[in-house]
């Protein structure tokens, strides 16, 4: 009965079109037709590939805005179950699940980090376990007002491991909302290989359509 009721005062909605849909659903039917889903990967250096459900634009962009900006932190199940597509097709079986973070104000300021929300979904749907292991010790430029060499830059020495007896030996997916030139993913790997992972592999919600190398 509680179960029915809360459906009925807060019912779930496609992170796309907003239309209501059933609480066993990640999308609406029409928009999980033709919401583009093409299993992309992209290398962001020698040792890392990030995987992703989507291009960065459209609808797909919109729903990322709502999950990041404006307290729509439900859409990460569905981005989660289209992920998770994506990883199971390329094979890719990680020991443990973390997320690239955000500095504790901005956290504080949004009341809640979207990667890490992500990371928990995609977790919980791959049966693995979830960890914190980076921490992000400093308040940075925004990384999308930058040129890829200055966003390259932007990131060094913002980000460090945590519990390295959690990460030795490890082979850890690393997850953030977008890919756009690589540039944190790249920097939070080195930081997670640094302590000791036996390898990195990374995922996001969706990548640009481009290929450049970072």
């Amino acid at each position: 009965m509680l179960k029915l009721i809360v459906s009925l005062l807060f019912p779930k909605r496609c992170p796309f079109c907003h239309q209501i849909i059933a609480h066993s659903q990640t999308e609406c039917d029409k928009c999980r037709r033709t919401t583009e889903n093409a299993f992309l990967q992209r290398t962001i250096d020698g040792n890392t590939v990030c995987y992703a459900p989507f291009y960065y634009k459209g609808t797909v962009r919109k729903a990322i805005h709502n999950f990041k900006f404006h307290g729509m932190p439900d859409n990460a199940d569905s981005f989660a179950a289209a992920i998770v597509r994506v990883l199971q097709t390329k094979g890719v079986k990680p020991d443990i699940v973390t997320f690239v973070p955000l500095h504790k104000t901005k956290k504080a300021e949004r009341g809640y980090d979207q990667s890490e929300v992500l990371a928990k979904k995609i977790a919980e749907k791959m049966n693995l376990p979830y960890r914190r292991l980076l921490k992000k010790t400093k308040i940075n430029q925004v990384q999308h007002t930058l040129s890829p060499e200055q966003r390259r830059l932007n990131v060094i020495g913002v980000y460090e491991a945590v519990r390295p007896d959690q990460i030795k030996g490890q082979t850890i997916l690393l997850v953030d909302d977008i890919c756009t030139t690589g540039s944190t993913l790249k920097e939070c790997a080195l930081m997670l290989r640094q302590a000791g992972a036996l390898s990195v592999s990374c995922a996001s919600v969706s990548i640009p359509e481009f290929t450049e190398a970072d």
